[in-house]
């Protein structure tokens, strides 16, 4: 046991040794410091510049030490020796990963951010912030504050905190007047940002109070709407009431037209190694993040591959009969030329969630290879479903069909490995 802990410890890249080094280091600088001081004074000579200097330099080494070493036992506080030098181990191996950017919003963005969160700690997850349904909703309109139902799901993927607490975080009121329906998490962030006076320091310190691995940014700062085209004419307002239209999309906009995008974003996405768009409701959790004119520059401009994951199922409210490539003309017709990559599932779901699914109008989204092709795509196609998985939502527990996690990051992160 204790040399199982002796060889973690001993792991480069923890951030702790050298800390204590650093405290070492310093407390020698003052002890040599002080001894030469105590050798001038026997001998009645007053030169005391290298000594000061000496002290002065070690009190800071020391001081800085002990500031690292503290803000790091606060940071673990709670975990027993073994688990702690366990997670610093991995935090020192998950900091050598990619820096990959994921854009989207919803329970698909999330699925994916659980899966890399086991490969790199170098996350920057761009959440859509125009939900307008739900607990999101009424915390958007009562408290005037961008809605944080997508962003509490990425802080919840990304969690190292224990399970009660993400738990928590999620847990959503069943009963009592005013309270049924909201999620907690939800409320959580709204006093927070009552509190910090600022949305952003808010989701800060939700991911610092649940340990996220990675970073959480809402796509923008201010309060905007979606708004669509119909193909009958109509014109609809809102995220909620454009998924229940019932019509196919001609055109999709943003009110108002001109606002500021998060600067980390656009920050992230020109550094990244790999820039992940999707899964999720192509019309109102990705596209929202690719009409903004900062974020869709900068999507254009980094070097990074930039890749679509397109959804299992279509959406009778949005993608009724697309295929993949569908999927990718509708960006287009905003974004156009946007993606080098596109990951496909081809497998077919069982027989008991086509029945299900069909029931809600939706398919297997069909991965016509040819029509990717013809857009310029290179194209990753696998097994990626991964069924009966649970989830909670406003109208209680259900079962779902959802990207395996596993499958997805391991096909993407190829990407990055030398051929």
């Amino acid at each position: 046991m204790a040399r199982t802990l002796w060889r973690l410890f001993m792991t480069p890249g923890l951030y702790i040794k050298r800390w204590m080094l650093l405290c070492a280091v310093g407390t020698f600088m003052t002890y040599w410091g002080l001894h030469r001081i105590r050798d001038e004074m026997a001998k009645y000579e007053i030169k005391y510049n290298l000594q000061f200097l000496l002290i002065g330099f070690g009190l800071a080494f020391v001081l800085f030490g002990l500031y690292k070493l503290i803000s790091s036992a606060l940071k673990y506080a709670g975990f027993t020796r073994r688990a702690l030098l366990a997670r610093l181990v991995d935090e020192s191996y998950l900091a050598l990963g990619p820096k990959i950017v994921v854009i989207g919003g919803g329970t698909g963005l999330a699925t994916l951010l659980a899966g890399l969160k086991r490969r790199t700690s170098n996350l920057t997850a761009c959440v859509t912030v125009t939900d307008e349904g739900g607990s999101s909703g009424r915390v958007r309109d009562a408290f005037g504050i961008v809605a944080p139902g997508d962003i509490r799901n990425c802080i919840v993927a990304l969690s190292n905190a224990p399970a009660l607490l993400s738990e928590l975080f999620n847990y959503r009121f069943e009963e009592g007047d005013g309270l049924k329906g909201h999620s907690l998490g939800n409320l959580f962030i709204a006093a927070l940002t009552r509190i910090t006076g600022s949305f952003e320091r808010a989701v800060e310190e939700s991911c610092r109070v649940l340990s996220t691995t990675g970073r959480v940014y809402p796509l923008t700062r201010a309060n905007i709407r979606l708004v669509a085209e119909l193909a009958d004419g109509r014109e609809v307002r809102g995220e909620a009431l454009i998924g229940k239209s019932g019509g196919a999309i001609r055109n999709l906009r943003i009110e108002p037209a001109e606002f500021e995008v998060t600067p980390e974003v656009v920050s992230a996405i020109l550094a990244a190694d790999l820039v992940l768009i999707g899964p999720g409701s192509l019309y109102t959790s990705i596209m929202p993040n690719l009409i903004p004119g900062k974020c869709r520059q900068a999507l254009l401009e980094t070097r990074a591959p930039v890749i679509y994951i397109c959804n299992i199922m279509t959406q009778s409210s949005e993608t009724l009969g697309f295929t993949a490539s569908d999927h990718v003309r509708a960006i287009y017709g905003h974004t156009p030329d946007l993606f080098d990559w596109i990951v496909v599932n081809t497998a077919s779901p069982p027989a008991q969630y086509l029945d299900k699914y069909g029931q809600e109008g939706a398919a297997p989204v069909r991965a016509d290879r040819e029509g990717l092709e013809k857009l310029g795509l290179r194209v990753i196609s696998g097994d990626f479903l991964k069924g009966d998985v649970p989830v909670q939502t406003a109208e209680g527990p259900k079962h779902v069909l959802r990207h395996d996690a596993e499958k997805l990051t391991e096909s993407i992160l190829r990407l990055c490995r030398p051929t």
